[in-house]
């Protein structure tokens, strides 16, 4: 025969109260219900431990999560920093990580550079062979002028003696 009976236990965490049934046994020993509730003491301890030890490991788990995103978010960073340097970053992918920058990385305006200092040393050079031709055109005239001139003096000279 036995009669169960309600009483109220509290945990030391703030949830809500467990309901135990101790029971009032006839016919047991002390002894068996001594260890009964004393092996559900050692039980209700054991999961509070383990909750513990869960929330423990779940905050530590957050913690560590939140540092690699900060690590990624960081490596990323430099990541398109250097695509941009480079000039292999676009404008919105700069944008999307908040990089501010002008214009291109520096590797496209190099490109620009040298394209552009190629173009004028081709001008250059076209002038150059150009005022060369121009100056040996110049130095034939200067000596047709300056031959033209020595025959109008031997003419002139002639029509003197004449």
């Amino acid at each position: 025969c036995t009669r169960p009976t309600k009483e109220k236990a509290t945990t030391t965490t703030s949830r809500e109260p467990l309901t135990r049934y101790t029971m009032v046994f006839t016919g047991f020993t002390s002894n068996f219900v001594n260890r009964l509730a004393e092996s559900h003491s050692r039980l209700d301890e054991y999961v509070e431990t383990n909750k513990k030890k869960a929330d423990s490991l779940v905050a530590e788990v957050k913690k560590a999560q939140s540092d690699e995103q900060c690590n990624i978010d960081s490596l990323l960073r430099q990541l398109k920093s250097l695509q941009h340097e480079r000039g292999l970053a676009t404008v919105a992918d700069i944008g999307a990580v908040g990089i501010i920058g002008g214009g291109g990385g520096v590797a496209e305006q190099r490109k620009k550079l040298e394209k552009k200092q190629a173009n004028l040393e081709q001008e250059v050079s076209m002038m150059q062979s150009k005022n060369t031709l121009e100056q040996a055109q110049l130095d034939e005239v200067l000596a047709e002028e300056a031959e033209v001139r020595k025959r109008a003096d031997a003419v002139r000279a002639r029509k003197e003696e004449i």
